[in-house]
């Protein structure tokens, strides 16, 4: 068996695992397939606790979709074999950009309308976290930022984040005294540096650039035309990215699904309330541009958790001040995440991935079928084309300005 019908193989007995099912009957049924494999599985019930009431009241949230955490590996089922295994889970609290950009302003002392929720969160990681933090992914959102010459803001963002990671510890009050953190911007123009003359920074970047394409697209073909089916939106989209990128990005096919769900149902989550979402208006593409960012999360903490090796597995934890993230949190619930070593690729499955992949299917046509099961068709994100994205990008704005243009003018015709 290759190594694409190992991950096959693995991934549908994750999908089609029911309640019911223990982990080891996964991977019993699965006849060797997960060997090689490390994996991180949630359930009720059973394994490491993840998710704690406490952390919702400081809005932070996890990931997964269950309270508890399983890990497997060949070593852990061996180990486990000749009586128990040692499985060490590294939980890291993960800031989202709102609260980085207001660490600054709590340092300093300012008065603004989310100092209290942003020192809630801030007091509650100290307590409960000590240094395990993580603030990598607002420097990705903020790096066009710093390298389009606007440097002053993310230097002292990060600036603040180093010192409060370094000062985390100290039995001082976030919220009661004023802090000096303009030693660390020196290295906080340095790691800035770094990110910008990174090709691997800029590779994930360009990632969560096709995130957002297709979410435009996804939301003008909504837009278009409101009496469509799901599964007619979906074939659209396939099109667009078969087409286009010469891809067939599941993990965005999965979040368009969500998005065609939440538009033409008005299901799944308030996120599609927002008037900004829910219909063309000269704010959509920016809130779009944002909800791209939201969804990448989940691809960028694929990424951390191939950090750890062995029986040490990551367990991220986003923090945030934001509700629309906190929405989309719980709108992409995680069952598993399966780490393909040898591959080197990580593989995320939701928990209603399996109603996800029967849509798609019903959504495909004969002529994309052939297209995406031929021999010859190598799928790699990273070969494509980053003008043709940016050009993408471009024209797709354009028709949501466009859009929202002409809603405005239906809207004063009918008044």
């Amino acid at each position: 068996m290759d190594i694409k019908d190992r991950i096959r193989n693995v991934k549908n007995c994750v999908v089609q695992a029911t309640p019911n099912d223990s982990l080891l009957d996964m991977i019993e049924r699965a006849e060797g397939a997960f060997s090689g494999f490390r994996m991180l599985y949630s359930k009720n019930g059973v394994g490491a606790p993840l998710n704690d009431s406490e952390h919702k009241n400081a809005k932070i949230r996890g990931l997964f979709s269950d309270d508890n955490v399983l890990a497997y590996s060949d070593d852990i089922l061996r180990q486990c074999q000749l009586g128990e295994a040692g499985i060490g889970y590294i939980r890291r609290v993960l800031f989202d950009t709102n609260l980085l950009s207001d660490l600054p302003r709590v340092l300093e002392d300012e008065d603004f309308s989310s100092k209290e929720a942003a020192c809630e969160i801030l007091e509650y990681v100290k307590k409960h976290f000590g240094g395990s933090i993580d603030f990598s992914f607002p420097l990705l959102e903020n790096l066009r930022q710093y390298c389009g010459g606007n440097k002053k803001f993310p230097i002292r963002k990060l600036a603040a984040a180093y010192y409060y990671d370094e000062k985390i510890s100290e039995p001082r009050q976030i919220r009661t005294e004023k802090h000096d953190f303009t030693s660390f911007f020196g290295k906080s123009s340095k790691t800035l540096d770094s990110f910008a003359n990174s090709p691997d920074i800029w590779s994930l970047i360009k990632k969560r650039d096709l995130t957002y394409a297709i979410m435009l697209k996804v939301f003008c073909i909504c837009w278009s035309n409101p009496h469509q089916t799901i599964e007619s939106i979906l074939n659209q989209l396939i099109e667009y990215t078969l087409k286009t990128y010469d891809v067939l990005p599941l993990k965005e096919l999965y979040f368009s699904w969500k998005v065609t769900v939440g538009l033409t149902m008005r299901h799944f989550t308030p996120i599609f309330e927002e008037k900004d979402l829910k219909n063309p208006t000269s704010k959509s593409v920016n809130r779009i541009s944002a909800l791209a960012w939201d969804l990448y999360m989940f691809r960028y903490c694929e990424t951390l958790l191939t950090e750890e090796t062995s029986n040490l597995f990551y367990v991220p934890l986003i923090t945030t001040m934001d509700n629309g993230l906190l929405d989309t949190l719980e709108l992409c619930p995680i069952k598993a995440v399966i780490m393909f070593e040898d591959a080197k690729y990580v593989e995320t499955i939701f928990a209603d991935e399996n109603m996800f992949q029967i849509t798609l299917k019903q959504s495909l046509s004969a002529s994309q079928k052939n297209v995406i099961r031929s021999p010859k068709r190598h799928i790699n994100k990273s070969k494509i084309d980053e003008h043709l994205l940016n050009s993408e990008i471009s024209k797709l704005e354009d028709t949501v300005y466009q859009l929202a243009e002409r809603r405005s003018k239906h809207i004063a015709q009918n008044s």
